[in-house]
């Protein structure tokens, strides 16, 4: 019960802002406009791959495909909250294939992100509020640096999917998804380590690998950083959306 209170003054705050019937004509997914978005989204990468190509790894290019690399985590976060497809399955498939792109195993991601809408603000319960490797303080500037050269984010993920694949869940949002959460990591191991296999008996796998994946993750990984960073980052802790949430307006 202790838990709900915060869940329920969130909603009532929510109804006050957006009506519930706004919210539930929202709720409206399609295949069509998921597939569309996903042609999109495949497209940047090859206009992104094709100029690393054509230059023949030419470092602007290859800052080129980090930017798209990078946002991959845009579909990832939209077929988590399931709103990419209609389709469950559709859904679920480029969860797991832009999760396996970007390090970010999706069912453990969606935990820890349904805890961070849960408790958002909260900074005991809020994941992005926890001071962790992926998101440490921001309160000095090289810690800003460091949070924007995206390097404790990798260190983060390497560690933590190879902590759950040894079976160590400790993270509280994740207690009644153990086995889960476990044999998702020790299908990403098993996948990372087979491509590295390939890439260590095979020169143009490799390279391969990395000028087209490895490289353009690590340098791309600060343009993520930078967009994330806007949400919540300077904003009020509590649960009231409209202090602890920042929207960001831009150009298209």
């Amino acid at each position: 019960m202790a838990e709900a209170a915060p869940s329920e003054e969130r909603q009532q705050l929510l109804r006050k802002v957006i009506p519930n019937e706004t919210v539930l004509a929202l709720r409206h997914t399609s295949d069509l406009q998921g597939v569309l978005q996903t042609l999109f989204t495949v497209g940047t990468l090859v206009v992104g791959a094709s100029l690393v190509f054509l230059s023949r790894g030419n470092l602007l290019a290859l800052l080129v495909l980090g930017f798209f690399v990078s946002f991959l985590f845009m579909p990832l976060h939209e077929c988590v909250h399931r709103t990419a497809f209609k389709s469950a399955f559709a859904n679920d498939s480029v969860a797991f294939v832009t999760g396996v792109l970007t390090l970010r195993p999706p069912v453990h991601y969606k935990r820890y992100h349904n805890a961070h809408h849960r408790f958002t603000g909260d900074p005991d319960k809020d994941p992005e509020l926890s001071d962790s490797w992926v998101d440490p303080s921001l309160k000095t500037f090289p810690s800003y640096c460091l949070y924007l050269s995206g390097l404790m984010f990798w260190i983060d993920r390497v560690m933590t999917v190879v902590k759950h694949a040894c079976g160590i869940v400790q993270e509280f949002y994740l207690s009644s998804f153990h086995d889960e959460i476990v044999s998702e990591a020790r299908l990403f191991l098993g996948i990372y380590f087979c491509l590295g296999c390939l890439g260590l008996t095979n020169p143009g796998v490799a390279r391969v690998l990395m000028l087209y994946w490895i490289i353009p993750s690590f340098l791309g990984q600060p343009f993520l950083r930078f967009y994330l960073i806007a949400e919540h980052n300077g904003c009020k802790q509590g649960v009231d959306m409209m202090g602890n949430t920042r929207t960001t307006l831009t150009h298209w």
